[in-house]
């Protein structure tokens, strides 16, 4: 068995509490506020959860497994906790004293299929002429910004205005924990480091 194999599997076991809800495919995101309160989103909605941690301690012991499975130092210089499980999923944790009422986690997991400009407008997320003043701001180069909430589509929006971006056009990202799944045909994804 491989390394990367056994964390992931005892990461499985750590976080066992919550493994039916990350092992839910219409759950997006898990919300652990300490170990007794444990929050889902489902079809953009939160919910909180019957799931529970034994203990601060079993939690605190999850969140220490994490940042070994993770390779990233969690002390009191870095007391914060980002990174991504080979699925792609983001992940945040803060334990205390940053978080009071015990480690509070973020995980994050993203849609397996990427959402093309027709689906957009198809779901009323985008009218069609709204879609096609995007495409030719992109192929005529344009400065676009793109914002919103938490889980307000921006991750979805870009990979779309992405597939818009000319076969012979390079295109590099820069993020802090890797999203983006661009349709170009030329894409560098950079990851920003802390200072």
């Amino acid at each position: 068995m491989t390394s990367e194999k056994f964390f992931s599997q005892s990461l499985r076991s750590f976080l066992g509490p919550i493994q039916p809800l990350l092992d839910d495919p219409e759950v997006s995101e898990v919300l652990v506020n300490g170990p007794d309160e444990v929050y889902v989103e489902r079809g953009g909605r939160l919910r909180r959860t019957d799931a529970r941690f034994p203990s601060e301690e079993s939690l605190m012991a999850a969140a220490r497994h994490l940042a070994q499975y993770l390779d990233h130092p969690l002390d009191a210089e870095h007391p914060i906790l980002e990174g991504r499980f080979p699925d792609g999923s983001r992940v945040e944790l803060l334990p205390p004293p940053l978080s009071p009422r015990g480690p509070a986690l973020a995980i994050r997991r993203f849609a397996t299929e990427r959402l093309d400009a027709a689906t957009l407008i198809e779901l009323g997320s985008v009218p069609p002429g709204a879609m096609q003043c995007l495409r030719f701001l992109v192929e005529s180069k344009a400065n676009i910004v793109v914002s919103g909430g938490t889980g307000s589509g921006k991750t979805s929006m870009l990979n779309v205005l992405g597939g818009f971006v000319g076969r012979d056009e390079r295109v590099v990202t820069l993020e802090d924990a890797r999203e983006l799944q661009l349709g170009a045909s030329h894409v560098l994804p950079l990851v920003a480091r802390p200072a």
